[in-house]
């Protein structure tokens, strides 16, 4: 039985016959797995508490008959910052869910690995942040691994004429064409040069109410032109940042 090491991020996991897990993770190596873990559902299992999502482990793996098994696990790091808040834990299932769905099995992709472990590092520091400006930085998290698996439009050509945009011209979004020039397009979103700048490398120059009211239909209306569907998280996601502002004006 072949067995190999790997580092990886976990995505998400689910119960598999009475006391198995079944893993999704992300590999620096393999990139989007699917992996059991035999008698991790037991309490007195030595592997369950080291494969939570939204953990960085070193995996040790054994080849079985339909899907490779998680024979160890050690903990690099637990993100418990974001673990220990509601707010950042949502934004951070919201976030992975998107990876694994845009991500596909078996294909190594150390780069976006290294792009994914770098956000969630950040994430980890942004408790402090305004809600808005919190959700700001989820929206250019979205659009930087859209863009890393090339279904984000460029911001310097029309998707129409496939003329060049300047950086101060008028600009509207459509999902099949994405950014236009606005004399060609009546149903677009608009978008500002501050928006652009924000997608393009995280520059905020304009009020965070402002950017926002921008980005996220234009992030929104990606990301369910992707996947033929919204996220499942994007509810919860909604609810929980709907109530921290409730919560924050009271």
């Amino acid at each position: 039985m072949a067995v190999l090491r790997t580092r990886a991020i976990i995505l998400r996991h689910n119960t598999d016959r009475e006391y198995d897990r079944q893993l999704v993770v992300f590999s620096a190596e393999y990139g989007q797995l699917r992996l059991r873990a035999r008698g991790t559902k037991k309490s007195v299992s030595k592997l369950g508490g080291s494969l939570e999502p939204l953990m960085e482990v070193d995996l040790t793996l054994a080849n079985g008959r339909t899907v490779d098994l998680v024979t160890g696990s050690i903990i690099l790091d637990r993100f418990s910052p974001i673990r220990n808040e509601v707010v950042s834990l949502v934004a951070a299932q919201w976030f992975l869910e998107l990876v694994e769905r845009l991500t596909k099995p078996n294909h190594a992709n150390p780069e976006l690995y290294q792009i994914i472990r770098q956000e969630l590092r950040a994430m980890s520091g942004e408790q402090d942040w305004s809600l808005g400006r919190r959700w700001l930085a989820l929206l250019r998290r979205a659009w930087r691994i859209l863009n890393h698996e090339g279904f984000a439009p460029v911001f310097d050509r029309c998707g129409r004429c496939h003329q060049t945009i300047t950086k101060t011209e008028p600009t509207r979004y459509e999902a099949v064409h994405g950014f236009v020039h606005a004399a060609e397009s009546q149903l677009g979103l608009e978008v500002s040069a501050a928006t652009r700048a924000m997608l393009r490398d995280g520059q905020v120059v304009s009020s965070e109410r402002q950017l926002f009211a921008e980005l996220f239909p234009i992030v929104e209306s990606l990301i369910h032109h992707t996947l033929d569907r919204p996220l499942r998280s994007e509810s919860v996601l909604r609810s929980v940042f709907r109530q921290a502002r409730l919560s924050d004006r009271s």
